[in-house]
């Protein structure tokens, strides 16, 4: 069976769609606020955004922050992989696998590698909610489902491999 890209083109639009009005909506609470000038200090708001926000400082300086930051920098990369996932849905002979062996093969590996470390920093986290939490209102019912949600996503990520392995689909393979 192959994939219908105007299937998928409609889901993602749709998908697309219910995003920019969420946005919409979450944005709109910033207008509640005062008005204030945020273009003074440019560079060092800059080098705030990247020690603090990128490289996790805060995050790091905690027990258990390499987790955090191992899972964070996983998804950025990964962003890339879903982008190219949803790109090739809708355009089907678009993707990493017509790019040549030396970028490919080495981008497939990448993948696979920073998925698992995922599924692993979410096993990670799992365990030390129920052992050691970090406070006691931090084990609750929402952080086991989106620790769920984000370890069935990487192991979707493996299956999805594993059937374009063994479909012939992925040339990295060979």
């Amino acid at each position: 069976m192959q994939p219908n890209p105007t299937t998928f083109s409609a889901v993602f639009v749709a998908a697309m769609a219910v995003f920019v009005l969420s946005c919409i909506r979450r944005f709109s609470l910033v207008a509640v606020g005062r008005p204030e000038d945020r273009f003074h200090h440019v560079w060092l708001r800059i080098r705030h955004m990247l020690v603090y926000a990128f490289l996790q400082r805060r995050v790091l300086d905690k027990p258990f922050g390499i987790n955090h930051f191992v899972l964070f920098w996983s998804f950025l990369i990964l962003m890339l992989a879903n982008t190219e996932f949803c790109v090739h849905g809708m355009f089907p002979g678009v993707g990493f696998a017509s790019l040549i062996p030396p970028i490919n093969h080495p981008l497939v590996f990448i993948f696979d590698l920073v998925s698992l470390l995922a599924l692993l920093c979410v096993i990670i986290a799992a365990v030390r909610r129920i052992t050691w939490p970090p406070y006691p209102e931090s084990v609750t019912l929402d952080a086991f489902i989106i620790l769920s949600l984000v370890g069935l996503l990487m192991i979707a990520f493996f299956n999805l491999h594993g059937i374009e392995i063994a479909m012939g689909r992925e040339p990295a393979a060979a």
